[in-house]
């Protein structure tokens, strides 16, 4: 090797030290001192994939193919192939523990990439290497971002190859002095086309990723490229995105043997699970809590806005609640528009930005549930650039106070999600579920149904979010939420019931109910919120349960009581499965 390949090397070998071992850190930092609180569909990502490893029957309702996550299930599929001697010195034979591990390892290291990505997109639009770092520390703090970083789900995985596909197409477009002069050169052909693939990978990844597309396109023309080298990057891209997309979704619509629309229409809508809850208030809601944790907070809000006759909430709670979360949200999100309407490279940014935002927006207000964090990752790295660009215009001029702003904002970040995601805080919660349970599980035969009320219980997120707690490594118990809100199951939650616990007795095991269905009203601590559910109140619950004979109890007033298997059960079950009664429970709702 020549003397000035090697000072070349050894120079190339400073700048990545310098410039991203202090972000790489921080997120192995980040990552060791929290955990996931909220697992996501992990769970049913590793029973699809048990179940195509061993030649199981097609599931419907979660399919190894999946529309919405096209390769999520086989990447996984292949993780776990690849890393089974290695998950299994750390889980031991199960094979379920072992394949949420897999995915989990996918995960982490899906988000170290995203944080290595964002540090350098960062630098296309900053000089300054604490504007990158400072931005890039805001995104690993981010609730959405740190939470599924940790878990099985696809999010994570899929905005790396967003991140990466966004890197390529602003490579040549850069006014930061870090970058090495010859990464100063217009992308080549195939840089630009695998920048589509990448894009492409990120929508087969998770579908609404899609939505990011139009603004990644539009990011060499923001980033002042020439208009026609823009031109040609934004039309190779498409093209290649397009190209990938439809080979990709071709090839699983002739494996699965879908030819017409009709089963088209059907696998698509089967990916939305059937939840359809939107709204204006659950968007600004969800927004918010991308980047903060805000717990259940959101039920106080909900209480207040709908008079909740149960448990009702004063303007004054909410002001003691996350309503201070929301305003340094929202008051840091009006200082970045300010900030980028100042000068024309922040308002090209801005454009971006918006151009990022519409779909999005238009998309959580009309079609998804848009109270959900993990909806607005797609908006990330274009949040990120705008940060970026905001905090580098505002070190430029006087007075200096979008870096204030920021700074708070990061601060609340990481006290906010601290808070939450902490690994003791975690442990307790664990604890407290565990106490509950009492000696449930130790009597509860294998294939037992726990019946609660909805996914908001602490016991239905204790099984979903904890899958590696003793108690739910026996693998005897599995937790049923009967209501899930905003679900096309919510107008046939007694007969799925009725089903599930007939699944249960003939599988040969038993059907525990919790206690708080039999109660009159629901305690605050339990996470109901009258009128949130018009379809279902909150005395349609004793009412259908009452009906039902009962025998052991296990635990306190809070406990659970063992649905008998007497004729008279078994008959009223049976009424319900076959859907007897359904016209008049319909008729009943429609009157609300």
């Amino acid at each position: 090797m020549q003397p000035a390949d090697t000072q070349s090397t050894a120079r190339a070998l400073g700048y990545i030290l310098r410039r991203y071992t202090a972000v790489a850190l921080a997120y192995v930092l980040a990552t060791a001192l929290t955990d996931a609180a909220f697992m996501g569909d992990t769970p049913g990502y590793t029973r699809a994939i048990l179940t195509y490893e061993h030649g199981g029957a097609y599931i419907w309702d979660n399919p190894f193919w999946e529309f919405g996550h096209l390769l999520w299930r086989p990447l996984g599929w292949l993780a776990f192939h690849s890393l089974r001697p290695l998950v299994a010195l750390f889980v031991g034979g199960d094979e379920r523990l072992q394949v949420t591990l897999a995915l989990m390892w996918l995960n982490w290291l899906a988000g170290l990439v995203c944080v290595l990505l964002v540090r350098r997109l960062c630098a296309r639009v900053s000089d300054r290497a604490w504007v990158c770092t400072l931005v890039t520390l805001i995104f690993i703090a981010a609730h959405a971002f740190l939470n599924y970083a940790q878990t099985g789900c696809a999010y994570v995985p899929g905005l790396a190859l967003l991140l990466l596909g966004l890197c390529l197409l602003a490579r040549g477009s850069t006014q930061s002095e870090e970058l090495h002069a010859d990464d100063e050169h217009a992308p080549r052909t195939g840089e630009l086309l695998a920048a589509g693939a990448c894009l492409a990978g990120a929508i087969c990844l998770w579908f609404p990723y899609v939505l990011a597309v139009p603004a990644a396109l539009a990011l060499p023309a923001t980033l002042g490229v020439a208009h026609r080298r823009a031109f040609r990057a934004a039309a190779l891209a498409a093209v290649a995105c397009a190209a990938a997309c439809v080979l990709l979704y071709g090839a699983v619509l002739a494996h699965l043997g879908i030819y017409d629309l009709a089963h088209l229409k059907a696998w698509m809508a089967a990916a939305g699970h059937g939840y359809h809850r939107t709204g204006l208030a659950r968007m600004l809601f969800g927004l918010a809590r991308s980047f903060m944790h805000m717990g259940q907070e959101g039920i106080l809000f909900k209480r207040f806005l709908l008079h909740d006759p149960y448990n009702p909430v004063t303007l004054r709670q909410l002001f003691g609640a996350s309503l201070w979360q929301l305003a340094i949200f929202y008051l840091t999100a009006a200082g970045l528009t300010l900030r980028l309407l100042l000068s024309r490279d922040g308002r090209r940014t801005f454009a971006l930005l918006a151009i990022a935002c519409a779909p999005v927006f238009a998309f959580a207000l009309v079609i998804f549930e848009g109270g959900m964090p993990e909806r607005y990752l797609p908006l990330f790295p274009f949040i990120c650039l705008a940060l970026a660009r905001a905090l580098n215009e505002d070190a430029r001029r006087r007075p200096a106070f979008f870096k204030y702003l920021a700074l708070v904002f990061a601060t609340a970040l990481v006290v906010a999600n601290a808070r939450a995601l902490a690994k003791p805080v975690l442990a307790r919660q664990q604890a407290m579920v565990a106490a509950r349970l009492a000696d449930l599980p130790a009597r509860a035969r294998p294939h037992s149904v726990v019946a609660v009320i909805h996914l908001q219980d602490e016991l239905a997120e204790f099984y979903f979010n904890y899958p590696f707690h003793p108690l739910n490594r026996r693998g005897q118990l599995e937790v049923y939420n009967v209501l899930e809100p905003g679900a096309a199951r919510i107008v046939t939650w007694r007969a799925d019931f009725a089903r599930t616990a007939q699944t249960a007795w003939a599988a040969g095991g038993d059907v525990w109910l919790s206690r708080r269905f039999f109660a009159p009203r629901p305690q605050a601590e339990w996470n109901w919120v009258e009128g949130d559910e018009r379809r279902v109140t909150w005395a349609d619950l004793p009412q259908f349960f009452a009906q039902f004979d009962t025998s052991d109890a296990v635990g306190d007033v809070d406990g659970f009581v063992l649905l008998a298997r007497t004729p008279r059960n078994e008959e009223l079950l049976a009424h319900w499965a076959a859907g007897a009664g359904a016209r008049q429970i319909e008729q009943a709702d429609e009157g609300r």
